[in-house]
């Protein structure tokens, strides 16, 4: 890979293994393989070899991952309190989630 950025190169290779487990013919048909495929990424995510965390600010893909869970749980808490609504329509994004550097 060419990026300098090493947290990159990880992010890209745990991509590449849950796109693999998303278009396996295997799991083509499972309703929960999306679901599947998130446990996976966190799984992969505290393995050797897409662990890293960058020294100078912290990041790392898991921490990536929880920002997104946290974010997946505040959509699916609207959506059940504001039936009414389309969702995400004036979905209110909180601060430390959308500040993740």
């Amino acid at each position: 890979m060419t990026h300098p950025n090493e947290l990159v190169h990880h992010c890209i290779r745990l991509y590449c293994i849950v796109i693999h487990f998303l278009l396996d013919e295997k799991n083509i048909n499972d309703e929960k393989r999306a679901e599947k495929a998130f446990e996976l990424a966190v799984e992969k995510s505290q393995q050797e070899g897409f662990n890293y965390v960058d020294p100078e600010t912290g990041e790392s893909c898991n921490k990536w991952l929880q920002q997104a869970e946290k974010l997946s749980q505040i959509a699916a808490e609207h959506d059940e309190n504001h039936p009414e609504l389309e969702k995400l329509i004036n979905f209110d994004i909180p601060e430390e989630i959308m500040n993740i550097r």
